[in-house]
């Protein structure tokens, strides 16, 4: 997966199942500037070129969106140096039925004009904004099995839902923009 060519992508799966692993693989295997909002303090022993951001706020649902626009619009919106932004624990800020955060808004809307890579985190795919996951130009998605997860994989792509509930540990599904779909065996970092 390239990130020098800008665009959507979201990744999903439980605790443990190799979401954080794949993103730190991929961010290490870049030479740009990236910029990770990372809610759970896991991103450490990263090149020079990985900046981290721990938020503050948790448990204040008007301080989180006020501080997560703050720190988008100060560090990645219009940026000309930070070109990838991986948001970790993305349902905290961009929840599923609640009209999406400015920043995030705004990013989703102008990404490609900003000639930027946006990574979106998230357990399930059912507690993040539909924005997020439908937008997206590739969906990756590691082994989920709720009903309504399953659902949504099924209504993205027929028998996607299949295909991810018999993922083996650490296997990943991608979904991209055209419809189609590719397992990928786990990364090892």
């Amino acid at each position: 997966m390239d990130l020098n060519k800008p665009q959507k992508i979201s990744v999903c799966g439980f605790n443990g199942s190799g979401k954080t692993q794949l993103v730190k693989y991929l961010i290490k295997n870049y030479s740009g500037k990236v910029f990770v909002y990372d809610y759970h303090n896991e991103y450490k022993d990263l090149p020079d070129n990985v900046i981290t951001y721990v938020p503050k706020y948790k448990y204040d649902e008007t301080k989180i969106v006020e501080e997560y626009n703050l720190i988008l619009k100060k560090f990645f919106i219009n940026s000309k140096l930070i070109k990838v932004l991986v948001v970790d624990e993305s349902n905290a800020y961009n929840p599923n039925m609640k009209p999406l955060p400015f920043a995030s808004q705004d990013l989703n809307d102008n990404q490609m004009h900003y000639n930027q890579t946006i990574i979106h985190i998230t357990r399930r795919m059912t507690d993040i904004n539909t924005k997020l996951i439908e937008l997206a130009h590739k969906r990756i998605f590691f082994k989920l099995f709720g009903k309504n997860d399953l659902q949504y994989l099924d209504a993205l792509k027929k028998g996607l839902a299949d295909a991810v509930f018999n993922l083996e540990q650490y296997h990943f599904a991608i979904l991209d923009e055209f419809g189609n779909v590719t397992i990928c065996e786990p990364i090892a970092l």
